[in-house]
């Protein structure tokens, strides 16, 4: 028997409480493995439901199905919690009618026992069959009834569906607000309190890495750093301190976003995830000016993705692989397009615990790092384009950065400079960072592509010289001036001298 790590070794007599006891710790893989081992045909029923709950999280859905199909329970609690388990695990799997029909089943039997908890969680799992499909409007409308529950622990579970629902609808400033609240008053770390709480951490660290949220990362820092975290949630711890160590990389502290990344490689997750962390940091390290550095870590990288099962990778697992496309694609072409091309081939796969289930944010993290991939193998066309989508889709969601960066992309391209006016606008937030610096340069580029006149006119003005007096030392009228004041503005992004000045201030070009 594989050794569990639990305080009590399970034998034939007791192997059900021990099963209980540490799923109840929310060690799942311990509870997993115990029942795998001892349980028959004839294992208890209450055994055979927390096996299917495991399954569930685990996204194991068919297991579920043939785990409780040809079981029944008794009373009216266990067979009401096997069907919602059926319909939970239909609903995962885009079977809605078969789904609505356990549901209906489970729903007739808890009111019969006029258990109001059990129908609260009822309406829980039938909330998450309605966003599968999504139906936000009915996903809202049954949230109401789990909102209502009594237990401390269906209520902090309807919180995160609340967030969820809002991530559904592409709310996630709303999102954040809900996950931020929910960490700040969650006390309890035990049990389904861990998971929804792991969950949580995680959630809310991937929206502070993509757009700015204000307190968000010390409620992360302080979660990370809490109580201890199970090892089923290696996955969202891994994922939480990766958005972390990019939230200091985009702040311009690149310490503390190596200390993070490398910390979050250190996780116990697949070989795809730390093909990512490998990613992660020769990026990070290529945008610091760190050439040996980038090539160790890339090595590393690649060698991840070569033992990596792309096919039951999922969600923004598969980032990896675009990740490997983009960093290969300034020096080695052929490898950039492989990458790509490898990422494209992969069918489709969905999981509730991805950050990016079935979401159309995924698909503008593609769209960058193909038209980069595109624009360095040639195909300009497709790669403008490419990058145009992602920029549309990124101002959509509120991805700050990730916008902000992909303007960068389209002005080297395009040399349209209302792509730095874009850029400027998204990267507010993080001019410390390697970003901020690549905006800095090309704002010193477009300066340097004023005409003649209009730079002269220009360093007039940051002499403080005012239009009559510019006009006087160039030998033009006024109203010509005043036609090239306009033209600097416009290209410097500004509407008055007050601005032009702190701008021409902050690219230190006075």
């Amino acid at each position: 028997m594989p050794r569990l790590k639990i305080a009590v070794a399970p034998n034939r007599s007791n192997w059900v409480d021990v099963m209980r006891a540490a799923y109840e710790r929310a060690s799942y893989k311990d509870a997993a493995r115990t029942f795998d081992y001892f349980a028959g045909s004839a294992a208890p029923f209450d055994a055979a439901l927390l096996r299917a709950r495991i399954f569930l999280r685990d996204d194991e859905y068919p297991s579920v199905i043939r785990l409780l199909t040809d079981r029944k329970g008794s009373g009216q609690t266990e067979p009401a919690q096997r069907a919602m388990l059926l319909g939970a695990a239909n609903g995962e799997m885009a079977k809605f009618a078969a789904a609505d029909e356990f549901f209906d089943e489970a729903e007739r039997l808890a009111r019969l026992k006029r258990d109001r908890d059990l129908q609260g969680e009822i309406a829980y799992y039938r909330t998450q069959r309605y966003l599968t499909e999504g139906k936000t409007e009915t996903a809202r409308e049954l949230l109401a009834l789990v909102q209502k529950a009594r237990t401390p622990i269906l209520r902090l579970r309807a919180r995160y569906l609340e967030s969820c629902v809002f991530a559904r609808e592409g709310r996630y400033r709303k999102q954040a607000d809900v996950l931020l609240d929910l960490l700040r008053k969650a006390e309890s770390h035990g049990g389904e309190a861990a998971e929804i709480r792991a969950d949580a951490t995680q959630s809310l660290a991937v929206l502070a890495r993509e757009m700015h949220v204000p307190g968000a990362l010390a409620v992360v820092d302080a979660q990370l750093a809490g109580a201890a975290w199970p090892e089923d949630f290696a996955v969202q711890r891994f994922q939480a301190l990766r958005a972390v160590g990019w939230c200091h990389a985009l702040l311009g502290d690149y310490f503390n976003a190596f200390r993070y990344l490398k910390w979050s490689g250190e996780q116990p997750v697949g070989d795809a995830w730390r093909a990512v962390a490998a990613c992660d940091r020769a990026y990070l390290a290529r945008s610091n000016g760190e050439p040996l550095w980038t090539a160790q870590e890339l090595a590393e990288a690649e060698d991840y993705a070569a033992r990596a099962d792309w096919q039951r990778a999922r969600g923004e697992e598969r980032t990896g692989l675009l990740l490997l496309a983009e960093l290969f694609a300034p020096s080695d072409t052929s490898k950039a397009a492989f990458y790509l091309a490898q990422y494209d081939e992969l069918s489709d796969s969905k999981s509730r615990h991805s950050q990016f289930h079935d979401d159309p944010r995924l698909a503008a993290i593609a769209g960058y790092s193909s038209g980069v991939v595109h624009l360095a193998t040639g195909k300009r066309r497709l790669g403008i384009e490419s990058l145009r989508k992602s920029l549309d889709g990124f101002k959509k969601y509120g991805y700050e950065w990730r916008a902000g960066r992909a303007a960068l992309r389209l002005f080297e391209a395009m040399r349209d400079e209302s792509y730095l006016d874009i850029a400027k606008e998204k990267l507010r937030h993080y001019m410390g960072s390697w970003l901020g610096k690549e905006l800095h340069v090309m704002g010193d580029q477009r300066h340097a592509k004023l005409p003649p006149m209009q730079r002269k006119v220009f360093e007039a003005m940051c002499r403080g010289l005012s239009s009559k007096a510019i006009a006087k030392e160039l030998g033009r009228s006024e109203f010509t001036v005043r036609n090239h004041i306009k033209l600097v503005f416009k290209t410097f992004g500004v509407n008055s001298r007050s601005q032009l000045l702190a701008e021409a201030a902050r690219q230190d070009i006075i």
